[in-house]
């Protein structure tokens, strides 16, 4: 089945300090979702701009938190996952997309997209600056499958901020790890004010990375289709691009990342694409 690109809503309430709440519908396969912001004039926005005036995204399903994001972090994900098919300026529109491209055929692809059999609500939540320089309609289209099934396997996307006032190793270890029901695509770490010289991943006490070099993980990064974005550190277990590709948290005891900053960050935050419900039939 070929998606179609349906014009959905435009957002209410768009004002300074405001947070609207767009209920949206509950049919179909949605593999995305598009929110195309204009100025009062109708011109489309920048990136910049956008960034300036839309602080937060979050998605939710049946209250259930599925996207905890920023406009630019929706940026620079597509630019990750999409510019190897070469360099594109997105004007006006922020992509939040639930399928990635690394899977080589559409059947997989639609394995991540969200179905919505059975779904009470599906929300998108904004968060506005106080002072609003450019915004003024904010239009949702979406990328939908014509069917029906149930929510199943789908992509998410978390954030966890952190704090680190030095330089040298910090250690995380509390991101929720250990769900049978979850399955880590990559973990995404701004780096904030500081930069990033190596990282080290230990799962159940054993190194799988050991100080992985920066320049050297870009490089990999590069030879599996990805493009690494400026400010991160990209940790990616989805290399082999087959849906076999991930970590498996369920066979966790532990999850440890030894995160070596040359340069002190102050704050960060680090995003997570997993796929969840991976125990639950698509259909």
């Amino acid at each position: 089945m070929i998606p179609k690109l349906v014009k959905l809503q435009n957002v209410d309430g768009i004002a300074g300090n405001g947070r609207p709440i767009v209920n949206l519908p509950r049919a179909n396969i949605y593999h995305g979702l598009f929110l195309l912001c204009r100025t009062s004039a109708g011109v489309l926005l920048t990136e910049a701009e956008i960034e300036a005036d839309i602080t937060n995204i979050r998605v939710r399903v049946d209250g259930d938190l599925k996207v905890e994001t920023t406009a630019a972090v929706l940026f620079d994900l597509y630019r990750y996952w999409y510019a190897m098919n070469g360099a594109y300026t997105i004007a006006g529109q922020i992509p939040i997309l639930f399928v990635r491209p690394n899977l080589q055929f559409a059947a997989e692809r639609s394995l991540l997209a969200w179905g919505m059999d059975g779904i009470e609500s599906f929300n998108l939540e904004l968060d506005l600056a106080a002072t609003l320089a450019k915004v003024a309609t904010i239009q949702i289209w979406a990328l939908q499958e014509v069917g029906k099934r149930a929510l199943g396997r789908h992509l998410c996307i978390g954030k966890h901020p952190r704090i680190f006032g030095s330089t040298g190793v910090q250690q995380v270890s509390d991101i929720p790890y250990g769900d049978v029901d979850n399955l880590i695509l990559a973990d995404h770490i701004t780096v904030g004010s500081g930069a990033i010289s190596d990282v080290t991943v230990r799962l159940n006490q054993s190194d799988v990375w050991q100080e992985l070099q920066n320049d050297l993980n870009k490089l990999v990064l590069n030879c599996v289709g990805r493009t690494a974005q400026t400010g991160y550190f990209h940790l990616d277990f989805a290399q082999f691009n087959d849906r076999t590709a991930y970590l498996p948290s369920g066979g966790l005891s532990s999850l440890q990342y030894d995160i070596n900053f040359s340069t002190q960050p102050n704050n960060y935050i680090i995003y997570r694409e997993e796929i969840r419900g991976a125990t639950k039939p698509a259909a």
